[in-house]
């Protein structure tokens, strides 16, 4: 039987054939890898027994059969293509190990064609998972291109995005690939990162721009993915160097890098770059001015036109009242009567400036002693709509008065706009986790068990 059609049986039939009984059991490892050389160099002889029965009795050693068997599959030279063909059978019950086989088999034989590389990195990824991730890769890198094919790499790309691990770090498994000389496999490993739809990316993402200084194009690939990641709802700011890093791109050349990262930085909201927004709108570049107006409105929730002065003007008047009148409102929130704590917390709800910091002060109305009060910080940090605010209202959640907790969970939805039963407060640990961490959560999201 021939190498190619016996293979292609096999493929079909693996998932239905049986494994059968062992009856070797108590046979060493030494003494069945004795017996397997002398049935498959039966097979290569003349006048040895039939077929079927090497396959029989190769199938019978069970579990300790799959690693003997592979090992010589994946020694070049090792075996005819007969003696493949057997061993391929006697695996058959088992697709992915009959799978991993075969392809190394094929691979060191060095005639792999790129239809067969192709189909059997496919079948890989959709058997195997990262399990086969090793032999993936060598098949995605192994073939007579100097670059990595779109379509190798669409395969690699979907296969880490099926398969790496939703909980925990999911960035563990991707450190060799982002440690890549080769730029393809590096850019199959940012394209997964920036789709992870985890805020920790985009410091894996930043920290590999400086591997790439003074290449535009691969700099302009990183930004575009650490911009799908920036929009994210984060409870922290990313860290300093990751900032510094961003921000020195607003001075960099060509101009498509600067708009890539104005875009960034508007997402992640920090206040302090206001007024470095409001300069860019006055920039030469008209791709500048719209992108800084853009970030501007959507840092500020406020739609003032595409006027420098009059943003400048809103900046200083937003600041003074920060300076002069937060704090006291701040302190007023916990004050005994109510109606003092719902006067502060009206005009604090009407800040558009400093948000995360507004939105951390409003949780100390969270804990006053009127439910009424409690419902309506709910209310002002929804209106504020800060990431910041997430963790206290996943505790108010647990508020012995109902009417509370369900402010708590609309404003979540609102913050979030991920889709949670009300009362799931396993659902809610999760978002939380996912915003201070590693869990990948995309907003639009139905969180269920």
């Amino acid at each position: 039987m021939a190498l190619a059609s016996g293979t292609h049986r096999l493929l079909l039939s693996c998932a239905v054939v049986l494994l059968m009984g062992s009856s070797l059991a108590a046979r060493s490892v030494q003494d069945l890898g004795v017996r397997v050389d002398q049935l498959l160099a039966d097979v290569a002889g003349n006048g040895g027994p039939p077929r079927e029965h090497v396959i029989a009795e190769l199938r019978s050693m069970g579990a300790e059969l799959p690693p003997l068997l592979v090992a010589r599959l994946g020694r070049p030279g090792e075996l005819n293509a007969d003696q493949a063909d057997v061993a391929l059978e006697a695996l058959a019950s088992q697709p992915h190990v009959v799978l991993c086989a075969y392809m190394r088999w094929e691979l060191n034989r060095g005639e792999l064609s790129e239809e067969l590389r192709t189909g059997g990195m496919r079948m890989l990824a959709e058997l195997s998972g990262l399990e086969s991730l090793e032999l993936l890769i060598e098949l995605a890198r192994s073939g007579p291109d100097t670059k990595l094919p779109r379509s190798r790499a669409l395969i690699l790309r979907d296969a880490l995005l099926r398969y790496l691990p939703r909980e925990g770090s999911p960035y563990d498994e991707l450190q060799e690939f982002l440690a890549e000389e080769s730029w393809e496999l590096k850019q199959v490993a940012q394209q997964v990162v920036g789709s992870l739809d985890c805020s920790r990316g985009l410091e894996y993402l930043t920290a590999d721009l400086k591997d790439v200084s003074g290449d535009a194009e691969r700099e302009r690939q990183l930004l575009v993915q650490a911009a799908r990641v920036a929009g994210l709802p984060r409870i922290e700011l990313p860290n300093e160097s990751t900032m510094q890093t961003l921000t020195a791109y607003l001075d960099v050349e060509p101009v498509s890098l600067r708009i890539e990262a104005v875009q960034i930085l508007s997402r992640l909201g920090d206040s302090a770059l206001i007024p470095r927004l409001i300069e860019l709108m006055s920039d030469r570049d008209r791709g500048i001015r719209e992108q800084a107006l853009i970030g501007l409105q959507l840092m500020s929730a406020t739609r003032l036109p595409a006027d420098p002065e009059r943003w400048q003007a809103w900046y200083e008047e937003e600041s003074q009242w920060l300076a002069s009148r937060a704090d006291a409102l701040l302190e007023q929130l916990q004050a005994r009567d109510s109606a003092v704590a719902f006067r502060a917390m009206r005009e604090l709800s009407q800040a558009r400036l400093f948000r995360r910091r507004i939105a951390t002060g409003l949780t100390r109305a969270l804990w006053h002693h009127d439910p009424n009060v409690r419902v309506a910080a709910c209310a002002a940090m929804q209106i504020i709509d800060s990431p910041v605010a997430v963790p206290a209202l996943v505790d108010v959640l647990g508020d012995q008065d109902e009417a509370v907790a369900k402010a708590a969970h609309k404003a979540l939805l609102s913050i979030t706009n991920i889709q949670v039963e009300f009362g799931d407060g396993w659902a809610w640990k999760r978002v939380l986790d996912g915003m201070r961490g590693p869990v990948a959560l995309r907003p639009g999201l139905n969180i269920t068990r």
